[in-house]
């Protein structure tokens, strides 16, 4: 059961999707939807850089999902970053004649990979 604060009154959060609560801001504004919220971030990265929001695989006139697929992959790379400075000896041109190269060549043709 719901039990009111101190002053009478029942706070509620109430939580809805696919833009059914788009029009439960106060003042008559509208709740951004995910469309909105593509346009407002890809505006703020390009002010910040030119192309940027582009170099980070977002688009203004996405829709709500391809924006949010988008934004997942974006947060996914963002969390792997600190991979890539411990890791950074095992790509490039530098490993062509190391033992890396020969193991991962075979492994690779053991695994029936060609």
């Amino acid at each position: 059961m719901i039990q009111p604060n101190y002053d009478g009154f029942v706070r509620l959060l109430l939580i809805t999707g696919a833009g059914a609560s788009r029009n439960l801001a106060p003042d008559g504004s509208t709740l951004s939807l995910m469309t909105d919220w593509a346009r407002h971030l890809c505006t703020a990265l390009d002010e910040r850089e030119a192309g940027l929001a582009g170099a980070c695989g977002l688009r203004s006139g996405a829709s709500g999902p391809a924006f949010e697929e988008s934004l997942g992959l974006l947060l996914r790379w963002a969390q792997m970053q600190h991979f890539a400075e411990r890791f950074k000896g095992l790509g490039g041109p530098s490993l062509a004649r190391t033992p890396i190269t020969r193991s991962r060549r075979s492994t690779t043709l053991r695994a029936g990979c060609r």
